[in-house]
C-alpha cells in the first residue's frame, strides 16, 4: 500500500483513500512516525473496506462515441447528432455530439464537458434561488469549476462554487450540496449549529453524506 504523509499546521489527524488506491494522511507537524503508525494500524479495517468498495465501483468515465456517462445519476450514450448541435436528449437518454467534432477522445470530451457545464449552471441557477428562500439567505455569484477533491465551497463574499462533478450525481444528491453550501452564509464553519441549519432543510443529510463518500470514486469528468 502507498501511503502519502503531509505534516502542516493542522490540528487533527485526516486519512484519505485515494481513486489509485494509495493512501493520503493529513497529521499535525508534533505527531511521531510511531503516532502515524498506530493510527494507521487503528483504521486498517476501514482503509481495506474503503479498497474494497473502490475496487468494486463503476470504473473510469468513458468519453467516446458509444460509451456512457452518468448524467444526474442516469447512463446517457453518447452519440453523434443529426443536426449542427450539441445537446442532451432526455426521451432517449443520449448526449448528442455536434457532426462537426472530430470523432476523438478528447475532442468529444471537451465538447461534452461544454455542454454539461450549462446543463449544470442552469439547474444550480434555479435550485439555489429555491433554496435560498427557503434558508432565508441570500448569495452573490453561482460559479461552476472542474474541482477535484471539493463539491462545492462558499466564500465569506457569499460566493458559491460548485464542481463540475455535480452533474454526474442524483439531483437529490445536488440538493443537499447547494444545501450545504448555502448554510455557511450563516455560518462559515462545521459547527453543531452549521448542522442543525443542514438538518432543518435536508433532513436526510447524514444518508446523504455517506452515499457520497461510498459511490463517486469515479464520478469525476477531470
Amino acid at each position: 500500500m502507498n501511503i502519502n504523509v503531509i505534516k502542516s499546521k493542522r490540528k487533527t489527524c485526516e486519512i484519505k483513500v485515494n481513486a489509485d488506491g494509495s493512501v493520503t494522511i493529513k497529521a499535525p507537524n508534533h505527531y511521531t512516525n510511531p503516532m502515524i503508525k498506530s493510527i494507521i494500524e487503528t483504521k486498517a479495517d476501514w482503509i481495506d473496506q474503503k479498497l474494497k468498495w473502490m475496487s468494486e465501483s463503476e470504473p473510469p468515465l468513458c468519453f467516446e462515441l458509444g460509451s456512457t456517462l452518468p448524467v444526474w445519476y442516469e447512463a446517457f450514450t453518447i452519440e453523434f447528432s443529426d443536426r449542427i448541435d450539441t445537446y442532451l436528449d432526455h426521451a432517449h437518454k443520449r448526449i448528442m455530439i455536434n457532426p462537426k467534432v472530430k470523432p476523438e477522445r478528447e475532442a468529444i470530451k471537451r465538447e461534452v464537458i461544454k455542454l454539461l457545464r450549462v446543463v449544470l449552471r442552469n439547474h444550480l441557477v434555479a435550485r439555489v434561488k429555491v433554496l435560498s428562500e427557503e434558508l432565508n439567505v441570500q448569495p452573490n455569484e453561482i460559479r461552476v469549476k472542474l474541482m477535484k477533491s471539493r463539491w462545492g465551497s462558499c466564500s465569506s463574499r457569499g460566493n458559491l462554487n460548485f464542481s463540475l462533478n455535480l452533474v454526474l450525481l442524483p439531483k437529490e444528491i445536488v440538493d443537499y450540496i447547494i444545501i450545504h453550501e448555502l448554510a455557511h452564509l450563516n455560518e462559515l464553519n462545521h459547527s453543531s449549529r452549521f448542522w442543525r441549519i443542514v438538518e432543518k432543510y435536508h433532513p436526510r443529510y447524514v444518508e446523504d453524506r455517506k452515499w457520497l463518500k461510498m459511490n463517486t470514486f469515479n464520478l469525476n469528468l477531470n
